[in-house]
């Protein structure tokens, strides 16, 4: 993608980063069937991800770290079966996940450090982490 002037340009590698494009990812929803990776890194106004998001089949990587205002996501991030890494380093507003997530059947790394819920002794949802654990998932 030649900087980021066209979102739909080349859609094998795009790349999105920063919460500068926030606004432009929900206009163009409908161009990023390919879309492979998006960073959403420290957008603090950002409290909850659209339920298209789950609509993203190809997304492998997703970073919402430090994104200090998200509060919920949908439970459409479950039909993101390619879904490789999801990282929400640093999402203090968050306490817990969507139970679909436990279903991702390529999550490899899911990253929860410094947030509300699993790992710092908030609302542990026992049934994704054992399903993610079962699976060999880093949690």
């Amino acid at each position: 993608m030649g900087g980021r002037a066209g979102l739909a340009d080349d859609t094998q590698s795009e790349r999105l980063l920063g919460a500068e494009v926030a606004a432009r990812v929900a206009r163009q929803a409908g161009h990023l069937g390919s879309l492979q990776y998006l960073s959403l890194t420290s957008c603090s106004g950002l409290s909850s991800l659209p339920e298209w998001m789950g609509g993203l089949g190809s997304l492998q990587a997703l970073y919402l770290r430090f994104c200090s205002g998200l509060s919920s996501l949908p439970e459409s991030l479950g039909r993101l079966g390619s879904l490789q890494t999801l990282n929400m380093r640093g999402c203090s507003g968050l306490s817990s996940l969507p139970e679909s997530v436990g279903g991702l059947g390529s999550l490899q790394d899911l990253i929860l450090d410094r947030w509300g819920g699993l790992g710092d002794g908030g609302g542990t949802d026992s049934t994704v982490e054992s399903r993610l654990q079962t699976r060999d998932c880093t949690v």
